[in-house]
């Protein structure tokens, strides 16, 4: 407390100057030192050395009236300073209940009541310091609890999830009691793994339509690419991939049109006319052999038509047998079909249709278990089932042997398993440790290696 009591410092002056006062009692020099010393004291609200000093300057003049007026004004300032001592400390003990219960507006109020009955004390003024220090953190808390909240809640708008769940952990930390940032950082994480699951059918469904686009099946593709939009519509590159793939579909229903157009004049002999489209869509798409192929054919039918009839069909045949070995099938199956128009009756070039249909019924069987092996692979890849989605890929690797990404693949995960072994080993080794230090009763050395394994020791006697 800012105001004590010196009894023992007034006695030893009280003594000291009642001594001299004995001595000499009429000495008017000692009174005015007294008296000097006394006024000083009042002056500076030290009123029980100011009320032991006019007592002896009393003494030393008992006929003045000074020192007793004094005297009597250092007893009323006692009684005023000892009543605002009693307020101070109920005050203190007011403020310090509320301090503790964490109520630091009133706190603050009643501190500062406390230094109006003795300004300037120390112990209130730190409390006045140490509760504003409390509502500044507090205050910077708020803010970077509220900054974060919000910048979390941006980022979830902008499907910045990773960002947005950053922040809703920060947050959560700041204030470890409000349940809003661990809801919203839970809502994040399921967002976070369905994105994954999409964007794995997303993948599969962008390489069949890729497949599709490499054999011209433009239906197919944009059927796909309109699934993919649907699970990302954010994707501006698959809505580019989409409108291209439209324009080819155009661009090959008007070739496909004309090519039939031709087609069908050639097979009315109508050389003229299927040469005139042939030329037509030769000029629309000049890397295609086809049209190429049946302007040859076509100048060999405009020659005399028995002897174009042998040669013709030699020469179809001939080249269905050479796309044939080639395993073009398709178009292949177009030339055995030509050449029969020359030699209705010919086994062979039946035989060879035959043998087309059963090698296209084969490449569709074996080009779907082929997809499904690779969706199924990558499925388990992404779960991290490493073994299974290499079974898979291998498994795929059988059906299309010259196919890389299977193979990259399987690189990977032996990559990863290998790791994974290694890690094991590890673990296995310090376990091995570990149990012989157990088995020899030093327990203490047996816990310390398999730590980082969070292996538990069983009690001697009894079974793990």
């Amino acid at each position: 407390m800012a105001f004590q009591y010196k009894t023992a410092f007034v006695s030893l002056i009280f003594l000291f100057i009642y001594a001299i006062a004995g001595q000499a009692q009429d000495n008017s020099d000692e009174y005015r030192k007294t008296i000097e010393m006394a006024d000083n004291y009042f002056n500076k609200g030290d009123y029980i050395n100011a009320k032991a000093s006019y007592q002896i300057a009393a003494r030393l003049a008992p006929e003045e009236q000074y020192p007793k007026d004094r005297l009597k004004q250092s007893l009323d300032m006692i009684k005023v300073q000892m009543s605002q001592n009693t307020l101070y400390t109920q005050r203190i003990q007011i403020a310090d209940d509320l301090f503790n219960k964490n109520d630091l507006e009133s706190a603050l109020k009643v501190y500062q009541e406390a230094l109006t009955l003795l300004p300037g004390d120390a112990y209130a003024s730190g409390r006045i310091l140490e509760i504003n220090k409390k509502k500044d953190d507090a205050r910077l808390l708020e803010e970077n609890y509220q900054n974060s909240m919000t910048n979390g809640d941006l980022f979830l708008k902008d499907l910045q999830l990773e960002k947005a769940l950053a922040e809703y952990r920060k947050a959560s930390s700041l204030k470890p009691t409000e349940a809003i940032p661990k809801e919203k950082a839970i809502q994040v994480e399921k967002l976070i793994a369905q994105n994954k699951s999409i964007s794995g059918d997303y993948e599969n469904i962008l390489k069949e339509a890729d497949l599709a686009i490499s054999r011209n099946k433009y239906d197919d593709a944009i059927n796909l690419l309109e699934q993919a939009i649907q699970l990302k519509p954010e994707e501006n590159q698959t809505k580019q991939k989409l409108a291209e793939t439209k324009n080819l579909k155009d661009a090959w229903d008007s070739y496909s049109s004309i090519i039939n157009e031709a087609d069908d004049f050639y097979i009315s002999k109508d050389f003229e006319k299927a040469k005139e489209k042939y030329l037509q869509a030769q000029q629309i798409k000049p890397s295609d052999e086809y049209p190429k192929r049946m302007l040859e054919k076509i100048d060999i039918a405009l020659m005399d038509i028995s002897k174009a009839n042998r040669s013709s069909y030699e020469v179809t045949i001939a080249l269905a047998d050479k796309l044939f070995n080639q395993l073009d099938y398709e178009q292949a199956m177009i030339e055995y079909k030509n050449a029969l128009h020359f030699k209705p009756d010919e086994e062979y070039a039946q035989q060879r249709i035959n043998d087309i249909n059963n090698a296209l019924s084969l490449r569709k069987t074996q080009e779907d278990a082929y997809i499904q092996a690779i969706s199924k692979a990558d499925k388990l890849y992404q779960e991290e089932r490493y073994e299974e989605a290499r079974d898979e890929y291998l498994r795929a690797l059988d059906i299309k042997s010259l196919e890389q990404y299977p193979k990259v693949k399987v690189d990977e995960i032996n990559t990863i398993l290998s790791k994974l072994s290694g890690q094991r080993e590890v673990y296995n080794n310090l376990i091995k440790g570990a149990d012989r230090l157990f088995f020899s009763d030093e327990y203490i050395e047996a816990r310390e290696p398999i730590q980082g394994g969070k292996r538990s020791v069983p009690k001697r006697g009894v079974s793990s």
